[in-house]
């Protein structure tokens, strides 16, 4: 993130997600395979029941999108990861337990296919990676336990006498929560809105004051969107963030508090 703007961090239990790409050959048998837009174990027990009964995979959602690759993407449970030689070392520290060289690469890619392989029913039997840009087979392990929000989305600075605006935007405003694929739509979101600061700021009847803390009112509605508390009508999104939010409130931080807040800064 750029200077000057400070983070707050949100822990939640251990996550580790799982993600892989396979080769599409475009074959009949491939495209009679249904996508998965998202499978999780509250709603579909039996599924992750039988799978870790046949494979001792223990999964607690996984998703597959069929496009230019085969795209499964999986949120796994350490102690299967463990079971299966994925992870070598229980370690309670995620830096150290997803450490590359406490992961074993040729299982973790076992791990991936077999998962693949059972939750499209086995109905594509020559499943083989894609290359990523390391010319190595594209299956990645990573942690998403901690999640980071920025304290601020905008800031003016002074630089050779002009006022600059600065606002951030997309994952280092507000790092979504991975499983919900909320980040492109927030991102998204994110900019539009600090484009509209952008062009307050540009107004030189605005008090700068008042074009932070509308931005600021603004940036505390972005984590609590979703697709039923947006405006439904997309094509009606302009810069003004009213046709995004309808429950918008402009002045939910005032002017003074931005004051407060950059007095106690500096």
């Amino acid at each position: 993130t750029l200077d000057g703007f400070k983070r707050k961090e949100f822990r939640g239990k251990l996550a580790i997600a799982i993600t892989a790409n396979f080769i599409n050959r475009r074959t009949e048998e491939e495209a009679r395979v249904e996508e998965i837009s998202g499978v999780a174990f509250i709603f579909n027990q039996s599924f992750f029941k039988e799978l870790y009964h046949q494979t001792g995979i223990d999964l607690e959602n996984i998703v597959y999108y069929k496009d230019e690759t085969h795209y499964f993407v999986m949120t796994a449970k350490k102690h299967s990861l463990l079971d299966k030689g994925v992870i070598i070392q229980d370690f309670s520290d995620p830096a150290e337990l997803l450490n590359p060289k406490n992961v074993n690469t040729v299982k973790l890619q076992d791990y991936a296919r077999e998962a693949a392989d059972f939750s499209t029913k086995y109905l594509m039997p020559c499943l083989e990676f894609a290359v990523n840009h390391y010319g190595k087979p594209d299956v990645a392990m990573f942690d998403f336990t901690s999640m980071f929000a920025a304290e601020n989305s905008s800031r003016i600075i002074v630089r050779r006498n002009y006022r600059l605006l600065m606002g951030i935007v997309g994952d280092s405003l507000l790092e979504p929560f991975w499983p919900s694929g909320s980040g492109c739509a927030r991102g998204f979101l994110s900019g539009m809105d600090a484009a509209y600061a952008i062009k307050l700021f540009s107004n030189p009847n605005n008090s700068l004051l008042s074009v932070l803390s509308q931005r600021e009112s603004i940036y505390r509605l972005l984590a609590q969107t979703t697709p039923e508390n947006l405006n439904q009508n997309h094509s009606s999104y302009t810069l003004d963030p009213i046709t995004r939010y309808p429950n918008l409130n402009r002045q939910s931080v005032l002017p003074y508090q931005v004051f407060l807040v950059i007095n106690l800064k500096n």
